[in-house]
């Protein structure tokens, strides 16, 4: 980690033009109590198994609503890591010696105050060695006052929000914002120390105002930081999260960031803030939340507003037209006019940025980037290089493409106009996996990358000649999915039909306009009262076939839970097997608050290969679950449109071209001949019989001709 240690202040003054005393606006959550465990040296000496538990302790601070782990020095062979399971709501984490590094020997934080912390022994290994050292519970510090707090310019008018670019720093208490596709992020100085988490698509607090940490997957550690810490004006961080679990960073995850803008602000212009303030409505506090103002003085390193910020705003991004022109620092009791946030063209702040994320230039692409490549005719891409913090040289442009994870090799690409350019990815086997990304030389002779984190994070596609359907079910018909009810559930369990529209947060129609699909009690009995209540139904797919290393899986979702009384409290899980349903993987957690609460069909595919924990199987199944637990709430869910779909290549669509010519023809024939009565473990022996004879010979003059392709 890279820190320029500044000492903290939590009460300053501003400078010569800025005389009203200021606060922070950091608000630490967490208190830190000694645990210490020591499993000492543990071995699995069974040879050719899976890594086996050889150790495991049930951490338990009774009545904390949540936990996370410190760990001392832990020793992990290869393949061996530490399995840590929350008994609130089985969120997992698995760490490894070097993920457990990137969490700087720290755990994400977990939901209850139970979690079961294993070591995985790999096998054949010996010396494995668990450590913990310290488990963090929260500090118990209520949201004191209200509006007229520091930082609140009466009325407080901050409302609920949404964004995935903003996330909560912990344990700081404070906020942080992706601001490129690299995923870089910037925060305020103050809010730097320890081993730091950004969360996104928070939920609501509990009503005692501790938190409810979101799962596993939208939690991302802080790896790399710079930061400043000096006041009014010169309060700043820079901040390189590192993967969640699913080996995903924020950009990739969301999609959504809110770049730096390029001209500073005047007085007068209307900005906004979204971060994650306490409030008395415990509930919503350290939730996302967002409100509006102006700017009242424009200083050399500080920006004075009066949009309302509260203890928890630290680090938040003052927007203005969808960019970020300053990090809320500290806040004031003179309002309307006193809180303030440093300038993101701070000098200091600017090179720090470029220091550690680059941004010197800007890549785009007119025309998109490929999603499939033709392995035999290769692929064009355009690209455009424009100055960022610098000028591009033109003539530099070059495209860096790495094959079935090899080394990236650089090739020059085709310049039309000065800093226009065509990217040619080259042909390939069929299949192939390609990664590639971006690159120009500055005038300053730095070299700018996209993605900017390049090579650690890339663009990728496939190469085939086509993506095929293997597996469609659009719920017209029973392909064997079953239902199951847990909790005590007395309404709303998964039923196969047409959606009966009871405008309740219920689907209207089905995702894709077959007809039917799943839904969740599906009836306008009792006055549509047709939702999930007090408890869990669970929809279970057949056994799938997603074997192919190319598989994708693929769906449509519906949920609701923000109509009626109690909303945005519970959630929707997605889950995902390899083994026909023996163990599981989450996949998704829809809610309780974030994206995708409010209703609507959203369309969702992965590569399984991607997928943390699943490899390509023969027994895949997915789960669907929707619950209403807690306070009764209105949950309506949906399902429809599954698919899995692989690529092909010209000999699974052509397998009679024996060689590879592009049509069955004379050249086949000869070869097939060439090994008459032989067994040659495939082509030309087509019908698998293990010789290759007659049969086989009238299947090749059955297709002769040019392939279909």
């Amino acid at each position: 980690m890279r820190l320029l240690p500044i000492a903290l202040a939590l009460w300053v003054c501003g400078p010569t033009d800025f005389a009203v005393a200021q606060s922070t606006l950091d608000w630490p959550v967490e208190r830190r109590l000694p645990y210490h465990v020591d499993s000492g040296p543990r071995e699995s000496l069974v040879v050719g198994a899976e890594p086996a538990s050889v150790f495991e302790e049930v951490v338990r601070v009774e009545g904390a609503a949540w936990l996370r782990v410190y760990f001392g020095q832990v020793q992990l062979a290869a393949g061996s890591f530490i399995r840590i399971t929350a008994a609130a709501d089985n969120e997992v984490q698995e760490l490894d010696a070097s993920t457990l590094a990137m969490w700087q020997n720290a755990s994400a934080y977990f939901n209850g105050d139970t979690v079961v912390v294993e070591l995985m022994a790999a096998a054949g290994t010996a010396g494995n060695r668990l450590v913990i050292k310290d488990v963090a519970i929260p500090n118990g510090d209520l949201p004191a006052g209200g509006e007229g707090e520091c930082g609140i310019c009466v009325p407080d008018d901050r409302v609920a929000s949404s964004e995935l670019w903003s996330s909560r720093l912990l344990p700081a208490g404070c906020t942080a914002s992706v601001y490129n596709d690299s995923s870089c992020m910037v925060s305020a100085g103050h809010c730097i120390g320890g081993s730091m988490v950004v969360q996104f698509d928070v939920p609501n607090s509990n009503a005692n105002c501790s938190l409810n940490n979101p799962p596993v997957a939208d939690q991302f550690p802080i790896v790399t930081t710079e930061f400043v810490n000096s006041g009014v004006g010169n309060d700043w961080s820079v901040l390189i999260p590192g993967t969640n679990n699913l080996g995903q960073l924020p950009f990739e995850r969301y999609g959504e960031l809110r770049p730096i803008a390029l001209v500073p602000a005047v007085v007068g212009q209307t900005v906004a803030i979204w971060g994650y303030g306490v409030d008395q409505t415990c509930t919503l506090s350290q939730t996302q939340r967002t409100s509006s103002g102006s700017i009242f003085t424009v200083g050399s390193g500080h920006y004075r507003f009066d949009v309302d910020v509260r203890g928890g705003n630290s680090g938040s991004a003052l927007i203005r037209n969808d960019e970020i022109i300053g990090i809320v620092t500290h806040c004031s009791f003179a309002c309307p006019s006193a809180n303030s946030a440093t300038r993101v063209d701070l000098q200091t702040f600017a090179a720090s940025r470029n220091d550690l994320c680059g941004g010197s230039l800007t890549f785009t692409f007119p025309n998109g980037l490929p999603d499939l490549v033709d392995p035999d005719a290769g692929a064009v891409i355009d690209v455009e290089v424009g100055s960022g913090t610098a000028d591009p040289v033109s003539g530099t442009g070059t495209l860096h493409l790495s094959i079935n994870g090899g080394f990236f090799n650089p090739l020059a690409m085709t310049e039309s106009l000065p800093n226009i350019y065509q990217a040619t990815i080259p042909t390939v086997n069929c299949p192939s996996r390609l990664a590639f990304y971006f690159s120009a030389t500055t005038t300053v002779a730095d070299l700018a990358r996209s993605p900017q984190s390049a090579p650690d994070v890339f663009h990728s596609s496939v190469a085939a000649t086509s993506v095929v359907t293997m597996f469609e079910d659009n719920f017209e018909a029973d392909l064997g999915w079953t239902v199951s009810n847990s909790g005590g559930l007395t309404a709303g369990a998964w039923e196969r039909g047409v959606p009966v529209d009871c405008n309740r947060g219920d689907p209207p129609a089905d995702a894709d306009g077959s007809g039917q699909c799943f839904v969740t009690f599906n009836s306008a009995a009792n006055g549509c009262d047709s939702d999930v209540d007090d408890g869990t139904t669970t929809l279970l797919s057949p056994i799938l076939d997603a074997s192919d290393p190319f598989a994708r899986v693929s769906y449509f979702r519906w949920y609701s839970n923000s109509f009626g009384s109690n909303p945005l409290e519970d959630t929707f899980v997605i889950d995902i097997s390899d083994d026909g349903g023996a163990n599981w993987v989450n996949l998704e957690t829809v809610g309780p608050a974030g994206q995708g609460v409010d209703g609507g069909w959203i369309f969702k595919e992965f590569f399984v290969a991607d997928i943390a924990g699943i490899s390509n199987t023969s027994q895949l199944r997915l789960r669907f679950s929707a619950s209403d637990l807690g306070s009764p709430s209105v949950v309506e869910a949906g399902v429809d449109g599954i698919k899995i779909r692989q690529v092909l290549c010209p000999q699974d669509i052509c397998p009679w071209d024996v060689s590879g010519d592009g049509s069955v023809s004379v050249p086949d024939l000869l070869l097939l001949l060439a090994v008459w009565g032989l067994d040659p473990s495939g082509p030309p022996d087509f019908d698998g019989d293990g010789i290759v004879a007659v049969p086989d010979l009238l299947v090749l003059l059955a297709n002769w001709g040019p392939c279909p392709f």
